[in-house]
């Protein structure tokens, strides 16, 4: 018998996954109950359950006027001892109140790529991420610590993700308590680990409208496949439950727009394009395809593209035209 390499082992055990809750297409009749038994136990993989919520307690420690909006910087509560500082920016153009935007980054997006959304009329919200510069083990601008603190957690028994989620949903609840935001049209729009933060987020809240998830979605056989894909935005025990498209098909039917770069190595295409027609029959069977599209820029990195985004918004989050 010949010796496995580690590649023919993990293939080999991607080629026998068996997803306890993957969706099987019954439509409207069975997928709420689909769709609430899969948002328990990710939420327990996730280990949501541990954290305790807080007051918000928001505070504004800088403000600036820039040439198309005006920029806050605020911290807000999400943990006893922990403030998270956001980015706020609010548009110039309109009157409010405005319809939000919340922006997820990921290793490599500025958190200034928001002003671009919120000149276009959005009030947009960027949390910094944990593991990143003042949230960075050395609380340091400029440094990254999130597969360490990804480690960390894990022995602690919770989750990088779950936690950044857990944020996440704390930038919606302080964009919810501002009166100069329109409840009904909030959406989000996450960059690579931001992106998988998005897809959790939109699949478990109902809060958010609309969804774009850049450089994020990918299959099992993709995350082997990624040359430079980090850790810390892994959650341990997933693919036994459920795979990327199932997550993503939680947000049914909800508009979902996702983005990829055409020849990314973090990204191979061929998995992405798989995933997404697994998130397509999910839509389908909803009534709902037209909810759903797909943006394949050129290039190998994730980074800001205007094909489709801004018209996909104002579809959706503006006229609120879905089914």
């Amino acid at each position: 018998m010949l010796e496995q390499t580690s590649r023919q082992y993990y293939e080999s055990a991607l080629s026998q996954l068996q997803p306890s809750h993957s969706y099987k297409a019954w439509g409207r009749s069975q997928w709420a109950n689909w769709r609430d038994e899969l948002t328990f136990v990710l939420k327990k993989l996730l280990t949501m359950e541990q954290v305790e919520v807080v007051p918000l307690a928001p505070q504004t420690v800088h403000q600036e006027e820039w040439a198309a909006v005006f920029f806050e910087r605020i911290l807000i509560s999400t943990e006893a001892m922990v403030r998270m500082p956001v980015n706020l920016y609010r548009p110039k153009s309109g009157y409010p109140p405005y319809p939000a935007l919340l922006f997820l980054h990921g290793h490599k997006a500025s958190l200034n790529v928001a002003a671009t959304f919120a000149s276009y009329g959005y009030l947009v919200i960027a949390p910094m991420q944990r593991g990143f510069d003042k949230r960075s083990l050395s609380g340091q601008s400029g440094t990254v610590t999130c597969s360490q603190e990804f480690q960390l957690l894990g022995q602690l028994g919770m989750n990088l993700t779950g936690l950044r989620l857990f944020d996440a949903q704390c930038a919606v609840d302080y964009l919810l308590s501002r009166s100069d935001v329109v409840s009904d049209q909030i959406g989000v729009i996450g960059w690579e680990l931001g992106g998988d933060i998005a897809l959790f987020l939109a699949g478990f809240d109902t809060r958010i409208m609309v969804t774009i998830a850049n450089g994020a979605l990918t299959s099992p056989a993709g995350h082997l496949n990624s040359e430079k894909r980090c850790v810390c935005d892994t959650v341990p025990g997933l693919f036994l439950y459920a795979d990327p498209a199932d997550i993503a098909g939680l947000i049914a039917p909800r508009p979902l727009l996702i983005e990829t770069p055409q020849s990314s190595f973090e990204l191979p295409l061929d998995e992405v394009l798989s995933s997404f027609k697994s998130v397509g029959t999910i839509y389908a069977s909803l009534d709902s395809a037209a909810n759903l599209d797909l943006d394949v820029y050129p290039g190998q990195e994730i980074r800001y593209s205007d094909k489709k985004a801004i018209k996909f918004l104002y579809k959706f989050l503006i006229n609120r035209a879905f089914t």
